[in-house]
This record gives C-alpha cells, sequence and structure tokens, in this order.
C-alpha cells in the first residue's frame, strides 16, 4: 500500500469516514469470542469458549490473509498447523458496483483507488478494529485473490468458520442512517438483511456489532435480536447465543435463506454449507 503521506498528498483523509459516536466502546457490551487462545507454558492453542453453545466449524478455522489496522498493509500469516492465529475482527457488508477494492487493486492502488467508498469502507473498519485492540481484520473484497480459482475456493469452503471465529463482526449498512428515527425500518429493509451471504455472517460470531452508513454504531445482535427474528424468523435463542444451530431442524435452517438474494445461482449453497454443516473446512 502506499504510504500515509502519499495518501495524503492525494487528498485522502481517513478520519472523516470513521464512526463520530463519542465514547462508542462504552455502549459496546463485552461478549468475549466462541475462539479463545489458551497458553500452555509457550505454547498456544485455540479452544472453544466454554459458554459457547455447539459450534458449526471448528475454531482453528481461520483466515490466513489480513490487514494490518495500524499499518493498513495486508499481511499473510503461515498454513503451518502449529501456527495460531492472532484475535481477528471482520467485516460483513453487501458490496457496492464499481466500489470495491480487489487484491489485486490493494497490492497496486491507482490514485482514484483511495476516492472509492470501497477504500473508505476498509479504512473506517480497521479504526473499529483498532479502537478495540485488534491488530487485524479480515475483508472478503481484498483479502480473497480473486484471480485465483484455488484461493477462492479455500476461502469459501471456510468462510463461515472464519465468521464463526472472529473476535467481532462488524456489519455496515450502507442503507441505514441512525440519525433519522425510522432507522430501525431502514434497517427491516436493508440490502445487508436480505442478502444470502450474510445469513451466516449474522449468525456464526458470537459478537456482531451493527453500524450505519456513517459508521455511527446501532448496536449488537443482541439487543438487536427482536427485530431480526420478525424479519427473519430466526429463533432468538439462537440469536443470543443460547441456542446452538445444530437444535434447529434442517428444513427450518434452510428456510431462512429462502428470500434471501445472490449474485450467482451456486452462491446460494455456499452460504448454506456452514449452516447445515456441510462445509469441509479446507485450511
Amino acid at each position: 500500500m502506499e504510504s500515509s503521506d502519499t495518501q495524503a498528498q492525494l487528498g485522502v483523509q481517513p478520519t472523516s469516514f470513521m464512526c463520530n459516536t463519542p465514547g462508542w466502546l462504552d455502549i459496546v457490551p463485552p461478549s468475549p469470542s466462541h475462539r479463545c487462545i489458551h497458553m500452555e507454558g509457550n505454547r498456544a492453542m485455540s479452544i472453544i469458549n466454554p459458554t459457547s453453545p455447539h459450534l458449526m466449524a471448528p475454531v482453528d478455522v481461520c483466515p490466513h490473509r489480513f490487514i494490518d489496522t495500524q499499518s493498513l498493509e495486508l499481511v499473510e500469516f503461515s498454513s503451518e498447523d502449529n501456527i495460531i492465529i492472532p484475535p481477528y475482527a471482520i467485516l460483513s457488508h453487501t458490496w457496492i458496483t464499481g466500489e470495491e477494492i480487489s487484491y489485486d487493486e490493494y497490492c497496486q492502488p491507482l490514485e482514484e483507488t483511495y476516492y472509492k467508498l470501497g477504500y473508505q469502507k476498509i479504512v473506517a473498519a480497521c479504526q473499529r478494529a483498532h479502537e478495540q485492540n485488534l491488530r487485524y481484520i479480515w475483508i472478503d473484497t481484498c483479502c480473497i485473490k480473486q484471480s485465483d480459482d484455488n484461493d477462492v475456493a479455500v476461502n469459501i469452503t471456510s468462510m463461515y468458520g472464519y465468521y464463526q471465529n472472529a473476535e467481532v463482526c462488524y456489519v455496515y449498512l450502507v442503507d441505514v442512517t441512525a440519525l433519522q428515527s425510522d432507522w430501525p425500518t431502514q434497517l427491516r429493509d436493508s440490502q445487508w438483511l436480505g442478502r444470502g451471504w450474510t445469513l451466516q455472517e449474522l449468525l456464526a460470531p458470537k459478537t456482531v456489532l451493527f453500524f450505519d452508513e456513517d459508521w455511527q454504531y446501532i448496536g449488537d445482535k443482541h439487543k438487536l435480536q427482536g427485530l431480526i427474528h420478525h424479519e427473519t424468523a430466526i429463533p432468538q435463542g439462537v440469536l443470543s447465543g443460547e441456542q446452538s444451530i445444530q437444535d434447529i431442524n434442517v428444513l427450518d435452517r434452510m428456510s431462512w435463506a429462502t428470500k434471501r438474494e445472490t449474485t450467482k445461482l451456486q452462491d446460494q449453497a455456499y452460504c448454506l454449507q456452514g449452516l447445515l454443516g456441510l462445509g469441509s473446512f479446507i485450511q
């Protein structure tokens, strides 16, 4: 990536895209992730949070390519079996046609790259993670090599695990404005709530935080579970994390995706793999 001096020369002001809610962290309820890192002497291992219900994916299924939230550079961890991935954040969002930043563009940015809404979104998400003392974040648009079929396959197959094992998932709602009194209606009608991939991104993580178009914090999955349940028919016990997805009838799980849209027909199957326990979780 270009240096911060270069970004300044291009007129990029990342702070203008940041959440300006004073003390937003003070109103975020603490909620440990499904995946915990346990130390035994000098050896680290991933273990299941004892407060979590039965999980659909192993806790060691994590991405190996991230954005460093301090430098905004892409970093990769070894895929060796004994490597423990540090705690990380993850982004859930809807793609904006012509505005998203691919892996190749992120590695070799053009001048217009920094003005795209997709780049602004990356910077804002990194800021949120940095404020929560998370050094790394995974964002699908630029952390997957779309030109590499194997890389795409590995990431799609493991996607549910990526979200499940994140410390926190940030949901960015580009069509919701928290300052307007009808924001709950906007959330119910949002693109995000009607997309196929976002179903697992809602259900897999233990902690899901919602932000509006200006990165104003709206609430977490637990606070909004009544609204989400009303729109999706997903049981509130599943949304709150008190009930395992495995306890739900398979046909009921599949029904949660019936009205959701995907860009590609095959994605309708892919986005259900984790929820049905069908992911092979290639690493």
